[in-house]
């Protein structure tokens, strides 16, 4: 039931995405060009075996471009020793970036502290313009998908 529900919320939001993507080309030429998803990296308290209560760090995201590639940086904090699970939809100029804790029994995944998961998502194949983007987190715990972050970002060069 779960699967479903995640899948019906992933659906409705590339719906909603796609409407952004109409606006913001209602006056442009959209190319052939569709920037292209890579790999995901995960960071921080992602893989940990030895974790320990780390310093919070403010939860984040940064976009990054070096050379060809771009960095879309995603920070959380979140309870330690939760197993994560990323996912990107593109669809047009919308990026959707879904995290999914896929701890199914709390009492064996988490510990009893906070940790700052990150995670470095890449792509290649983008344009100088502007992309809609939102960044979905399965919540384990509430059972629930929440929206982390959605904006607008824009590549210049």
């Amino acid at each position: 039931m779960k699967k479903y529900k995640i899948s019906f919320v992933f659906i409705l939001l590339l719906l909603i995405l796609s409407k952004c993507t109409l606006e913001q080309n209602s006056n442009k030429n959209i190319t052939s060009e569709i920037i292209k998803y890579q790999k995901t990296i995960a960071g921080g308290c992602n893989n940990d075996n030895n974790v320990k209560s780390y310093n919070e760090d403010k939860d984040t995201i940064v976009f990054g471009i070096n050379n060809d590639t771009l960095d879309i940086f995603v920070g959380k904090n979140y309870i330690c020793c939760a197993l994560f699970a990323s996912e990107t939809k593109i669809s047009n100029d919308s990026i959707i970036l879904f995290i999914k804790d896929t701890c199914k029994d709390n009492s064996i995944c988490y510990c009893k502290c906070n940790c700052y998961y990150t995670w470095n998502f890449i792509f290649t194949n983008f344009e100088k313009r502007k992309y809609c983007y939102k960044i979905l987190l399965y919540d384990g715990l509430q059972d629930s998908v929440i929206t982390f972050r959605e904006g607008i970002f824009e590549i210049n060069k």
